[in-house]
């Protein structure tokens, strides 16, 4: 009587309607032996990053895709079933399970010019490694996205996809739980970048403005991508430092843009994760985007209101509207209000429009208070500004509304008052 663990064929259907009612549909069979060895079964991730790949089957034909640790090969076999050239990969040392990749290829009809089985190993060069030739996409499974979760309870299985291009991750993955327990546990935290973003304002009084800047340009090109906005005026200084540094970022990709930004905060802070509070408030960049300090000095006997509302000074500039109104303006059209958007101070911004100013005055190049704060990214200031009736649809000379420059963060004030 043979050890043999008896084989058992299971069934993955994946179904898709397409335009005019009709439907597509892909089986694939796979052969599993009920053992202790993970590449004899399928993991429960894994039918999750097939379905990935089947929606997204279109951009599959003619490229050439690398599985690691492929166990079964769900995701790598419906890749070739939907025109891609496929290496399956496994263990070098672990001949049974290549054994057992090939054996679900056969039974899925696929044949070598369609699929590749080699084996692997983590830090040894072998003569595979390089006759693998240039790669489109990779996928994988992560143990690290695997430890991260597993605070949140058991994890059954880890998935992540690669970019071929930089070697990094694309900033997604597939998380297996054991039960729905851990998942929503999960859903209620902040991971990783989120996170690393809420950490920044605990350490904004200890970093030069230069470094500053560097965490400003990240953030927006991790969180909207390539620099979208216009250059502000040569006069708006801080708004033009912090578009400057945006800008040249170029076309950095997002999920880079991502880990970038985390490397900053753990070559500042290396334990930042584990001191973390749990109830620290996201609200850095209000102050990020300020950088006072970073000005000329001015004696005291020489600030005029403007530099008294750049500083913050609520009480002197109480003082000066109470007498003189509050639309005064200097010699580029910018009015206190401007100023107070541009810095990011809402309690500045809150003084003038209880004064009665003018909340859609522009200035020499057409803008309002609104598009300096969609500009600036000062969330809590949009807000207000739209609440107060600040009109979002005004045209600067350069042709943008201040829906224009806000990213989708933002644009959430927008609908809140029914626009667009």
């Amino acid at each position: 009587m043979s050890d043999e663990p008896c084989e058992q064929i299971k069934k993955f259907v994946f179904n898709s309607k397409k335009e005019g009612g009709s439907s597509e549909t892909l089986e694939i069979l796979i052969p599993e032996k009920l053992q202790a060895s993970y590449s004899f079964y399928t993991w429960p991730c894994a039918p999750i990053l097939a379905w990935f790949l089947w929606e997204h089957r279109a951009d599959l034909a003619g490229k050439h895709i690398l599985e690691l640790g492929a166990g079964t090969a769900l995701p790598g076999i419906l890749a070739a079933k939907c025109g891609a050239t496929v290496t399956l990969t496994d263990s070098a040392v672990l001949p049974k399970s290549l054994l057992h990749i090939k054996r679900c290829c056969e039974v899925n009809g696929l044949n070598s010019n369609q699929v590749r089985v080699t084996g692997l190993s983590w830090g040894l060069f072998l003569t595979s490694t390089f006759a693998l030739g240039p790669v489109d996409l990779i996928i994988a499974n992560s143990a690290k996205l695997r430890n991260y979760f597993s605070k949140f309870g058991p994890v059954v299985s880890a998935n992540v996809v690669f970019d071929k291009n930089t070697g990094l991750t694309r900033g997604y993955g597939f998380i297996a739980f054991n039960s729905k327990v851990e998942f929503e546990e999960a859903q209620k935290g902040k991971h990783t970048f989120e996170a690393a973003a809420d950490c920044l304002p605990s350490l904004v009084s200890s970093l030069k403005q230069e470094k500053l800047l560097e965490f400003y340009a990240l953030y927006k090109q991790a969180t909207i991508g390539e620099c979208n906005t216009p250059s502000p005026y040569w006069y708006a200084y801080e708004s033009k430092r912090k578009w400057e540094a945006w800008k040249a970022l170029g076309d950095l990709p997002q999920t880079e843009a991502m880990i970038k930004y985390i490397s900053l905060i753990e070559e500042i802070l290396p334990d930042w994760e584990t001191n973390q509070k749990n109830d620290q408030k996201k609200e850095g960049w209000v102050a990020v985007s300020r950088m006072a300090n970073d000005e000329i000095e001015i004696n005291e006997e020489d600030k005029n209101i403007f530099d008294r509302v750049k500083e913050g000074d609520i009480d002197k500039v109480k003082c000066f509207v109470e007498n003189c109104g509050a639309d005064i303006t200097d010699e580029f059209g910018m009015s206190l209000l401007h100023w107070a958007a541009d810095r990011g101070l809402l309690d500045m911004v809150k003084l003038l429009l209880a004064h009665g100013a003018n909340i859609d005055m522009r200035d020499g190049s057409g803008q309002t208070a609104l598009h300096y704060a969609c500009s600036c990214g000062h969330s809590e200031i949009v807000e207000v500004l739209l609440l107060n009736g600040a009109q979002p649809d005004l045209i600067c000379d350069d042709g943008f509304t201040p829906y224009d420059l806000a990213s989708e963060e933002l644009r959430t004030h927008f609908k809140s008052a029914n626009f667009p």
